[in-house]
């Protein structure tokens, strides 16, 4: 039965039977041999098609084989041999030429042009649009999305590199690796603070703590994939494992907190107005808490590097974060979990934490702080000969930013009356620079006026030979308790011979030692003028403390502290507290200030040393002292102090209390050892001089009056 006119209004049968028409008998076999070998073919392919293919295979078997309408075998459809072909996810049709049409066939282009319309697979769009939404996931959105994003960040006029803005990309979505943000991180390394002023900080660093959470949160292993007790076979556990150690990198911690702690030490001092609400609400609760979980790994890099960034953070004029850090009770947590792993040069980044903490946190967690921190066997343990100065260097700052500070009894640390902690303080004072020596030398003159049984260890362990290293600036030398006292002297000033010049140089560092040699006395007895030539005639006397009877005589505080209770009330205790080491300590300081006094220019630094020569003859033992004087010459000082006032013209309070403290000398020295000195001064001319300068002083004073 002929079919061809049921099919009158399709252009494609049309066309198909219009080439059918001009083939001969040959021809038609050959078609329906290529047809049937065409669709085994197609079973063939569709049993044995990679998955990945089978999507455009399936589309392009339903376009040659759901027709409306029965394929007729003696009039193949164009669609069967014009193949359609794939091209870049897009089926487009084949150019070449159909087997039924012969090349010399003419063809209407209107109708040509139909059959064209015709034949274009309604799939075709269709598969446009399923490969978009395929590749919609895959393929990330680009350039206005994204830019609106950056411009969160940091605003579009600044000029980034494009590894930067990525990062900042990736930032914005909280997916960074290492990678990226170790380049931020050095990024920031090279900005200046001004660079930073179009960038939104808060948002960056709310971005970067959300990184570190997002890791730390899914850092640990399920427990019974960590020990072994789970039935997983071990092929998909080692996969598992994997996983989850490129999804929880602890480098990205790492990473992301070199970026915090590079962000805000490039930013400095605008650090507190610029970034220091984020930092405290974000940043650094959750670094306390990495840091009191401990190490989850064998890497535990990323809390070297926290413990680092929090040190950033509390530096001056950054983050006041300090008194959070002592709160979440971070310390024992490091002690105990962390130091213990970190190597030697890491070792002293706890150390700087604890110290900004001891300077800056607030006076009400001190408590906890000593008890946590300070007072602790770890902490003490650090004050050893195998740890690296450095190390000692900040512990001894971290105890002098404590005392300095604190406003409790200080005989609660502990720590200070242990002899190895003592020793080392003693032994590294020296060894800081001359800015930390100024705060080791404060604490000391707190110490001596706090606590009198700490203080007393010091100076039995030797912090006299400290005070000695640091006037001469070279080590002291060995003094033997069984010399005398001649031999003593004798030993010290061979070894000041080799000292050419003693500088003070910075002034206040030696004012601060001088200041502590002070302290270890009770206060200086308010001191007027004296009547050097009545006191010449009489009799030798004890210890006096004299000089307090006139009503006009001059104050002179040496400490900061109470002066009110007597001088004498103290004096008994004071002396018994320094028995032991006042022999060495006399012959060895005694010499050394006469020297040192030589070697300034400075009235201060003078009146300091002349006002310590006094409290020793006031306060020290009286045939000590007698014998430390005769054998230091200390009419040679006095000439010289005289000497070198008396050619001022213009007076300060320095050089007045100065020669005040020099006539008091030479009255306890003729009350106490009038047949010794009185000859000696007699023939040196200080009597004639102490004399003349005690007459002008008593005629000044009834000027005035």
């Amino acid at each position: 039965m002929d079919r061809r006119p049921s099919r009158r209004n399709s252009s494609q049968s049309t066309v198909t039977s219009s080439s059918s028409r001009g083939t001969d008998p040959q021809q038609r076999r050959i078609t329906r041999a290529l047809a049937h070998t065409n669709q085994e073919a197609n079973n063939i392919v569709d049993e044995n098609l990679p998955q990945p293919l089978r999507y455009f295979y399936r589309d392009r078997h339903q376009d040659m084989t759901d027709q409306s309408e029965p394929m007729d075998i003696d009039e193949p459809v164009a669609s069967v041999t014009s193949e359609p072909v794939v091209v870049d996810n897009v089926v487009v049709e084949s150019s070449m030429m159909n087997l039924d049409q012969p090349a010399d066939s003419e063809v209407n282009p209107e109708e040509n042009n139909n059959v064209e319309r015709d034949n274009v697979p309604e799939e075709v769009v269709e598969h446009e649009t399923d490969s978009d939404e395929d590749n919609e996931d895959s393929i990330p959105r680009n350039d206005s999305s994204m830019n609106e994003e950056i411009e969160e960040i940091v605003n579009p006029r600044v000029f980034l590199s494009q590894d930067i803005r990525e990062t900042l990309r990736a930032v914005i979505q909280t997916n960074a690796n290492s990678e990226q943000l170790g380049k931020l991180a050095n990024f920031f390394l090279m900005l200046e603070r001004t660079a930073l002023t179009d960038w939104n900080l808060d948002l960056l660093i709310s971005k970067l703590a959300q990184i570190v959470k997002n890791v730390n949160s899914d850092a640990g292993m399920p427990f019974d994939l960590m020990f072994g007790q789970s039935d997983i076979d071990p092929a998909v556990l080692q996969s598992i494992l994997e996983s989850n150690m490129s999804q929880n990198d602890p480098n990205i911690i790492t990473m992301a907190t070199r970026c915090l702690g590079n962000l805000v030490t490039a930013l400095g001092d605008s650090a507190g107005h610029m970034v220091s609400n984020p930092i405290k609400e974000r940043v650094v609760p959750l670094f306390c808490d990495i840091l009191v979980k401990g190490p989850q790994t064998n890497d535990s890099e990323h809390l070297k590097d926290i413990i680092m960034a929090l040190y950033q953070f509390t530096r001056h004029n950054r983050v006041d974060c300090t008194g959070i850090i002592v709160e979440k009770h971070v310390f024992p947590h490091i002690w105990s979990s962390i130091f213990p792993f970190l190597t030697d040069n890491d070792r002293i980044l706890p150390i700087k934490l604890l110290s900004s903490c001891c300077q800056r946190a607030p006076l009400d967690s001190f408590s906890t702080l000593l008890e946590e921190a300070i007072n602790v066997p770890d902490f003490q343990s650090l004050f050893a000969d195998h740890e690296l100065p450095d190390v000692i260097h900040w512990c001894c700052l971290s105890l002098s930013f404590l005392v300095s500070r604190f406003k409790g009894r200080v005989d609660s640390l502990t720590i200070l009356l242990s002899d190895d902690v003592v020793m080392h303080i003693i032994k590294h004072v020296n060894g800081l620079n001359d800015h930390n020596q100024l705060r080791l030398w404060n604490m000391f003159t707190i110490l001596a006026y706090k606590s009198r049984p700490i203080i007393s260890k010091f100076f039995q362990l030797g912090i006299g030979k400290a005070i000695y290293e640091a006037l001469t600036r070279k080590p002291a030398l060995f003094l033997d308790d069984d010399d005398s006292v001649k031999v003593m002297i004798k030993k010290v000033q061979d070894d000041l011979a080799e000292v050419e010049v003693i500088s003070l140089q910075p002034h206040n560092l030696y004012r601060q030692i001088f200041l502590f040699l002070l302290a270890l006395f009770p206060a200086l007895p308010k001191l007027g003028s004296r009547q050097i030539n009545h006191v010449v005639s009489d009799s030798p006397s004890t210890t006096s403390t004299g000089g307090a009877e006139t009503s006009n005589s001059r104050d002179m505080v040496v400490d900061s502290e109470d002066n009110s209770s007597s001088a004498n009330e103290n004096e008994t205790t004071e002396s018994s507290l320094f028995k032991k080491p006042s022999k060495q300590l006399a012959c060895l300081l005694v010499p050394t200030l006469i020297k040192t006094y030589r070697g300034t220019e400075n009235w201060e630094s003078r009146k300091l040393i002349v006002a310590i020569i006094l409290a020793f003859v006031l306060y020290l033992d009286d045939d000590l002292m007698c014998e430390i004087l005769q054998q230091a010459s200390i009419e040679k000082f006095l000439r010289c102090v005289f000497t070198a006032s008396s050619y001022i013209t213009k007076m300060n309070n320095h050089i007045l209390d100065m020669q005040t403290y020099a006539l008091e000398i030479v009255a306890q020295c003729l009350e106490s050892w009038g047949k010794c000195f009185g000859d000696i001064f007699n023939r040196s001319g200080v009597l004639d001089q102490a004399i003349k300068l005690n007459e002008d002083q008593l005629a000044k004073k009834t000027t005035v009056q």
